[in-house]
């Protein structure tokens, strides 16, 4: 009688599998026997599509970047432009410090005189040696009340100096010859058509017009006005 051993099933089972087996082993033999595949194969699975190629010099990779016209070297400090800031915007208008120095300077129109022409914008660069000496100073000036605004005849306080009666105060006159002027609480003058002298400290504070031109460049607080 037949024996388990030479049953048909088991011997094609057992068939099956040692094919499989010496399949399997001449695989890996397969593998084992081809170095330059298997490095190929390492390679492919190393590099994915779109990835630089891994290279053996660790240099490279700092190299190119120091090449890289996007970056700068390490330890290099990067220039920077500012623009400058307009000179209107850069010099100080306000008196040095120490002003009023305790004196009373005597003072005309012709001290505070700039190259201005009429319906112009004041910039400081206008500003001439003596206006800033006397930025801030106590001083004296003879002047005109200016008409114009003055809708009371006595207990005026706040009025326009101007250089002569032909001054205007607006389009068309020049400004550094229009001082508005304030005087101290308790201070008055009355109207007139005569000179006065205003006693008092001046400062650079320009004074701009609905046309955007400059209307006065100085103004006084005042101590005092008499004729």
């Amino acid at each position: 009688p037949a024996t388990t051993a030479d049953a048909p099933g088991n011997s094609v089972t057992e068939a099956v599998s040692e094919s499989a087996a010496d399949a399997g082993t001449a695989g890996e033999a397969a593998v084992v026997d081809s170095p330059e595949a298997s490095s190929a194969d390492s390679d492919s699975s190393a590099a994915e599509p779109g990835e630089p190629k891994p290279t053996d010099d660790p240099t490279a990779s700092s190299t190119e970047s120091a090449n890289s016209p996007n970056e700068k070297p390490a330890g290099d400090i990067e220039e920077t432009t500012t623009e400058k800031p307009a000179v209107d915007e850069e010099v100080s208008l306000a008196p040095p410090a120490g002003r009023p120095d305790g004196k009373t300077y005597n003072i005309t129109f012709d001290d505070l005189k700039l190259d201005m022409p009429p319906d112009t914008k004041f910039k400081p660069q206008m500003l001439t040696d003596r206006v800033k000496e006397l930025n801030g100073q106590q001083v004296s000036l003879k002047g005109f009340i200016f008409e114009g605004g003055i809708f009371q005849q006595s207990g005026i306080r706040q009025f326009l100096l101007v250089m002569n009666k032909e001054c205007k105060f607006g389009p068309g006159g020049e400004a550094y010859c229009v001082i508005p002027v304030e005087l101290k609480e308790g201070r008055e003058i009355d109207f007139t058509i005569r000179p006065i002298t205003v006693e008092g400290v001046i400062s650079i504070e320009p004074f701009q017009g609905p046309d955007g031109n400059t209307w006065a460049v100085y103004r006084i607080e005042g101590d005092r006005a008499k004729l």
